[in-house]
């Protein structure tokens, strides 16, 4: 709200109203120390006693469960929310098993200058080729081809599996997306090879390979 110069409040040189003297604070006091005293809480007790709460005749409902088709007990606030169709952590867990997300192997529409957070296009080219749609894809592919197993020590329990392109990507970017130039390997394997984040590589030192 915006006052005119001049303006005078209404409570100008007023002092607070008490109900009760014993009420007033005394000089230099704070207010509310947030401690209530014996004596206060005694008479809030008996205040509100005989006093029903706002939620003493809410009962819960029943409901079935979605996945393990068993009744439950359940507050009618959350079948307002939508929520509450399943009893139990459990079932949850079962029922979220092995379901596929409705955006699954589609490509976002909000990305680049389309995207809210767009800043001019600053990130390197690098990083939105390897975070790209078409790139995850693609590592999918790869992984599915070679059975998600490195192919040089054989470790296929997933998770620090990577995509190795034999011919370096940042010197071929024609052959990316490759499949015969392109491996799985786990992430130790992945490091040993020659052409893990070597920069002094030129195209040069691969026409060996090519020809």
């Amino acid at each position: 709200m915006t006052y005119l110069k001049g303006h005078i409040p209404w409570n100008k040189n007023v002092k607070g109203i008490h109900l009760s003297p014993q009420s007033e604070f005394k000089k230099g006091s704070s207010g509310f120390t947030g401690k209530h005293s014996e004596e206060s809480k005694r008479r809030m007790s008996e205040s509100r006693k005989g006093i029903p709460n706002w939620n003493s005749k809410i009962e819960k409902i029943d409901q079935i469960c979605i996945q393990c088709k068993k009744p439950f007990k359940i507050w009618p606030a959350r079948i307002r929310q939508e929520k509450g169709k399943l009893c139990s952590k459990d079932c949850k867990y079962k029922f979220l098993n092995g379901r596929i997300p409705w955006n699954k192997g589609i490509e976002s529409k909000l990305k680049g200058d389309k995207h809210y957070n767009w800043q001019g296009g600053k990130t390197a080219k690098q990083y939105q080729i390897i975070h790209s749609f078409k790139y995850r894809q693609f590592r999918i592919k790869v992984f599915e081809r070679d059975d998600y197993t490195c192919q040089i020590c054989g470790y296929d329990k997933g998770g620090y599996l990577e995509v190795d392109h034999i011919l370096p990507q940042s010197l071929f970017p024609e052959l990316r997306y490759k499949m015969n130039n392109c491996r799985t390997l786990c992430q130790p394997c992945h490091k040993k090879t020659e052409t893990y984040l070597n920069s002094h590589m030129r195209r040069e030192d691969f026409l060996s390979v090519i020809s």
